[in-house]
């Protein structure tokens, strides 16, 4: 039953796309912010954002594969461990905070992801070398499992979905139909059960996507 609470948010956030001045950026309901290359020197995809309209209001969705998680976790673990584990090296660095400042993506009034890191300060060969070879270990040995999500929150303008799905964006036709899939989930016609029952992305699939890694993982945006 809807609150409401709830209704108003539709209201306001109907209101916001009608007035909204991009809305002739949108191309048969979908706001596609990248280009995309006619030959990929990649076969995978990592993460990508576009918006598309449903009941006249506009979703923007922030979209990432399982192996972007995977590899958020490996970077998070690995300089946790370097900068907080090991008493030596803080004192040498006396500033950890300075090292490594994480580069923020603001996604909606609340939520954020990062995109990337500023160095305040140059770090020494000494922490590179370790990170690289924790990172390594850590490749090696976790258990760390990643499954698909989907989540929605509202801001006053907009819904926004976070999704976490096993599917690989190359070109438009990938992003249509990513968002006919979203759709669909945030209409509750289906569910990630029912479209990715037993899916799991784990050590055994990074390994495996070796080879493929590192080649082309950067976003051209079009120009409105």
């Amino acid at each position: 039953m809807k609150t409401q609470q709830f209704e108003q948010k539709i209201k306001h956030a109907k209101l916001a796309h009608k007035n909204n001045c991009l809305q002739t950026c949108y191309k048969n309901g979908i706001l596609i912010r990248h280009v995309y290359p006619d030959q990929q020197q990649s076969p995978l995809s990592w993460w990508d954002d576009f918006g598309f309209i449903i009941n006249d209001y506009r979703v923007s969705v922030a979209w990432s594969h399982p192996r972007q998680a995977f590899r958020d976790f490996i970077e998070a673990e690995a300089i946790d461990m370097v900068l907080k584990n090991d008493l030596e090296f803080a004192k040498r660095n006396a500033n950890i905070e300075a090292i490594q400042k994480p580069i923020y993506k603001k996604l909606g009034r609340s939520r954020k992801k990062v995109k990337g890191f500023e160095y305040n300060v140059l770090p020494d060969d000494d922490y590179v070398v370790r990170l690289k070879k924790v990172k390594r270990d850590i490749e090696a040995s976790t258990e760390f499992t990643v499954l698909p999500s989907f989540d929605i929150k509202w801001t006053n303008k907009s819904r926004i979905v976070f999704a976490c799905i096993p599917m690989e964006i190359h070109h438009e036709d990938d992003v249509i139909l990513l968002a006919s899939v979203i759709k669909r989930l945030i209409k509750r016609e289906v569910s990630l059960q029912d479209l990715f029952s037993g899916y799991r992305y784990t050590r055994c699939d990074w390994e495996s996507e070796n080879e493929h890694r590192g080649l082309n993982e950067f976003h051209v945006h079009r120009i409105r």
